[in-house]
């Protein structure tokens, strides 16, 4: 789904050509609790990004499980809300303020895909402040570490493809190696 043609050919219209995927999350987050959702939030901190050249980030809301339009009420816009609902995706800038107002009543569920610029580098330290604010919010997850994926383009930025993804080759390969040379 992350990297669905379709949907990456809107992100090229967002971003530009080159892209990189780097986290995605079923919400809402039990864990955090019902009150977390009626807060003003962005999704700012997913985005430690260096450099120039590309946008702060874009994510992809999918919402799923129920045939009810969401609604979210915004900052910074002409109407103060936006409502997308089934068969609709919404896809905004990582900055842009927001808040489910309805949140308390009933679980709005949804998939959320997060991606940058390729044309932005990635800062994995684990010290920058938003990586830290990252840590605070959501202790399980350490997003310093998590693996990015090129789904569109070039990566122009240097960026790190390789950390989160296990480099061992598993043990069964040597031996899979001897039969199939045998």
């Amino acid at each position: 789904l992350c990297q669905h043609r379709t949907l990456v050919d809107a992100l090229v219209e967002c971003i530009g050509e080159d892209i990189v995927l780097f986290d995605s999350q079923i919400l809402p987050v039990p864990a955090l609790g019902r009150h977390e959702l009626d807060c003003w939030t962005s999704d700012a901190d997913f985005f430690p990004l260096n450099g120039s050249g590309g946008s702060d980030g874009v994510v992809v809301r999918i919402p799923f499980g129920s045939d009810r339009r969401r609604r979210v009420e915004c900052k910074g816009t002409a109407s103060g809300r936006i409502e997308y609902g089934p068969n609709q995706i919404l896809l905004h800038r990582g900055d842009f303020e927001h808040r489910t107002p309805d949140s308390r009543t009933d679980a709005q569920w949804e998939y959320r895909i997060r991606y940058y610029s390729a044309r932005r580098h990635f800062d994995r330290d684990p010290a920058n402040p938003k990586q830290v604010r990252l840590m605070e919010r959501y202790p399980w997850v350490n997003y310093s570490k998590m693996p990015h994926w090129l789904v569109n383009g070039q990566d122009r930025a240097d960026n790190d493809f390789v950390t989160g993804f296990h480099t061992k080759i598993g043990h069964w390969t040597t031996a899979c190696q001897t039969l199939a040379a045998g």
